[in-house]
C-alpha cells in the first residue's frame, strides 16, 4: 500500500520525468527537423527515415537522462550527500541506461513493424515516443526509488 510521502515523491518524479520530456521532445524536435532538412533529399527510403529518427531519439534520450538525474537527485529523493554522487551516478546510468534500451526498442519496433510513421499526419514517431516514454517511466521508478537513491 501506498503511503502519502510516497505518493508525494511519485508525483514528484513524475513531474521531473515530464519536464526531462519536455527536453527529450523540444531536443528531438529541433533534431528532426535539421536532420530531415539536410539529409532528407538522400532518405527516400522509410529505412532511412527511420535512421534519422533514431539518431535524433539518441541525442535527445541522453540530454533528457542528465536532466532526469540532476533534478531527482537534489528535488524529488532530496539526497543532498555529495560522496553518494559517483555511486548514484553510475547506478542511474545503468537504471537509465536499461530504460533508454528498452526506449530505443520500443520506438524501433513501431517504427519498423506498424504503420504509426504514417499517423498524425506522418508524425507518428512522436506517438511511438509517447508510447515509448511512458512504459519506461515505471521501469526508472523503481530503479531510481528502490536502487539508485535507496537510502543506506
Amino acid at each position: 500500500m501506498l503511503r502519502f510521502p510516497e505518493i508525494i515523491q511519485f508525483s514528484k518524479f513524475a513531474l521531473v520525468g515530464a519536464t526531462s520530456a519536455v527536453v527529450d521532445f523540444a531536443l528531438y524536435t529541433l533534431l528532426r527537423y535539421f536532420l530531415c532538412k539536410h539529409f532528407l533529399t538522400y532518405a527516400t527510403n522509410p529505412d532511412a527515415r527511420n535512421l534519422i529518427f533514431i539518431s535524433a531519439n539518441i541525442v535527445s534520450v541522453f540530454c533528457a537522462m542528465i536532466t532526469n538525474f540532476l533534478i531527482n537527485k537534489y528535488w524529488t529523493f532530496q539526497s543532498k550527500d555529495h560522496t553518494l554522487l559517483v555511486t548514484q551516478s553510475a547506478r542511474f546510468f545503468i537504471v537509465a541506461g536499461t530504460g533508454y534500451l528498452f526506449n530505443q526498442l520500443i520506438v524501433y519496433l513501431l517504427l519498423t513493424f506498424t504503420q504509426i510513421e504514417y499517423l498524425l499526419w506522418s508524425h507518428g514517431d512522436f506517438l511511438a515516443k509517447v508510447v515509448a516514454v511512458f512504459i519506461v517511466m515505471f521501469w526508472n521508478w523503481f530503479g531510481s526509488k528502490y536502487w539508485t537513491f535507496k537510502t543506506i
